[in-house]
């Protein structure tokens, strides 16, 4: 699968979501947002092909792993990923997040910086790519999600750091030398504890023993479900501007509820 440029296909919208409020917030976001963004781009992309994913930081990730499926089985050609999200907008979030000393305030210098975002990738397969002529600027590979059941979500604070082992474990399996990481740390302690107990599991944490580290939120404050478009389109521009730090990158996101996800962007060979 490849991330490239501008055409028609399938719609996958993610924004930021608490899990009493899914079913209610996936048919808001499929009936209002998806339909405004295609009034606004102009793309006949059907109903039935639009998809909403509402799973908090994993949301593109998850995304990207449904639109490989599709892609893989030939129900699509191309996908569409849309992310949006927004923490500087809603007060009565502001307020809970301060309350709640995950906020990064004069008094609490330790917690997130709120940010807001929207961002949109194409993949397709690589034959697709070749078919229409395009130029891919980068191939998605090793794409593995986890997702919490709502069932499962702590009522105090995120699941075991082990899962964020796990699916990096499986993602960098088929790795050859990892030049760049991008993640998914806020300046919230939990979330650098799950990054520093992954490290510290990880079989393949030789693997990332060179490579350079970014975190997107340092500049953007948490975007949310944004966060994991942010990173991939990052990432792939390093490869088109030449300052990746070698062929292969990892990326990887972690929901407020625990959920994990991670992948591998390949530098495709002219």
């Amino acid at each position: 699968m490849t991330a490239s440029g501008v055409t028609r296909g399938c719609t996958f919208v993610s924004l930021r979501h608490e899990p009493p409020e899914r079913e209610e917030l996936e048919t808001l976001l499929h009936e209002r947002l998806a339909s405004l963004i295609l009034r606004r781009t102009r793309l006949g992309i059907r109903s039935e092909e639009q998809r909403v994913v509402p799973h908090g930081h994993v949301s593109v990730l998850a995304a990207l792993a449904a639109a490989a499926e599709a892609l893989s089985a030939g129900r699509i050609q191309r996908a569409l990923i849309v992310a949006v999200d927004s923490l500087t907008s809603d007060l009565e979030v502001l307020e809970g997040l301060a309350m709640s000393r995950r906020l990064k305030t004069p008094n609490h210098p330790v917690g997130l910086m709120p940010g807001e975002a929207a961002a949109a990738l194409l993949v397709e397969s690589e034959s697709a790519v070749r078919r229409r002529g395009g130029r891919a600027e980068a191939i998605v590979e090793a794409l593995r999600v986890r997702e919490l059941p709502v069932q499962e979500v702590p009522p105090a604070g995120p699941s075991p750091v082990l899962r964020l082992a796990e699916v990096l474990d499986d993602t960098l399996a088929g790795a050859t030398r990892i030049g760049d990481v991008y993640g998914d740390l806020n300046g919230e302690p939990s979330r650098a504890m799950d990054w520093g107990v992954a490290l510290a599991r990880l079989d393949a944490r030789a693997m990332l023993a060179d490579a350079r580290t970014h975190w997107p939120a340092i500049s953007l404050g948490d975007t949310g479900a944004v966060s994991g478009a942010i990173s991939v389109a990052a990432a792939t521009r390093s490869f088109v501007r030449n300052y990746a730090h070698g062929d292969e990158i990892l990326v990887w996101s972690r929901s407020d509820s625990g959920s994990v996800a991670s992948g591998l962007l390949i530098r495709p060979r002219e």
